[in-house]
């Protein structure tokens, strides 16, 4: 482990970043990613003020209000962290990944072509397609990933229908 997971323990701690649910690690670039599961009390419901804190006490770039709402609807918080440094690198706020997202609840115009790719990217699994999403930022700029499933495990399709069935 990076030593900036150590130096950011508290950080964590404060912000209730204590379950990580995966670790992506890019040893190429020297930086790993730890993947924390919000308190269900929390989850799809944070506080605006505690995004805007988070992004703050970690010197990210400023938020539009658009993207500190969309952030509030997060699932998980994702912190990107370096073996070069002891700052947090970019953080992300993800809401849950869902069949047929609606394009227009989206903080961002999309091209076209981004649009066409999420509505209609092949995929392996029965019914509509699943889509994920996340604000992100870095010291530099704030960013919305967007991505389309080609594959979903089953027992990730379990906790999709899950949330579809809580939702309806």
């Amino acid at each position: 482990m990076p030593p900036a997971v150590a130096a950011n323990a508290e950080f964590f701690a404060r912000y209730g970043l204590d379950e990580v649910a995966l670790i992506g690690v890019d040893y190429k670039n020297k930086t790993m990613n730890l993947y924390f599961q919000l308190p269900a009390a929390v989850r799809g419901d944070l506080d605006a003020k505690a995004v805007l804190a988070m992004l703050r006490e970690t010197r990210m770039s400023e938020p539009s209000e658009e993207m500190l709402a969309y952030a509030a609807q997060a699932y998980r918080v994702y912190t990107t962290l370096s073996w070069d440094s002891g700052d947090i690198q970019r953080i992300s706020f993800a809401p849950q990944p869902r069949r047929s997202l609606d394009l227009a609840e989206l903080p961002a115009r999309l091209e076209p072509r981004i649009e066409q790719f999420m509505r209609a990217t092949p995929h392996t699994y029965p019914g509509a397609l699943v889509n994920a999403s996340a604000a992100k930022w870095s010291p530099q700029r704030e960013v919305l990933d967007l991505a389309a499933y080609y594959q979903v495990s089953a027992v990730h399709m379990k906790a999709i229908q899950a949330q579809e069935g809580a939702t309806s």
